[in-house]
């Protein structure tokens, strides 16, 4: 074998190691990217179960100053004989 092909097979071998190890580092760049996807995912979920008790705790509440204040005009008009002046 001639120096000049001698050369280039050893080139191509560096340039081989080089581009294995580049595979390697992906793979490990991609597996932790999984894993914060994975961890992203379960955060959305759990603030998503957040939102909507959240609004189950709106409704609730809004239903119960609703009977409240309903509770409040009757026990009004009853005092004042049913004639609540309009404000």
């Amino acid at each position: 074998m001639s120096n000049k092909s001698q050369e280039v097979e050893k080139q191509a071998e560096r340039q081989l190691s080089h581009l294995n190890s580049q595979v390697g580092q992906l793979h490990a760049n991609i597996a932790d990217f999984h894993e914060l996807l994975t961890t992203t995912a379960s955060q959305y979920e759990m603030i998503e179960k957040l939102g909507k008790m959240q609004a189950h705790f709106l409704l609730a509440a809004n239903s119960y100053f609703e009977e409240e204040n309903s509770r409040d005009d009757v026990d009004a008009d009853a005092e004042t004989g049913g004639n609540t002046p309009y404000v």
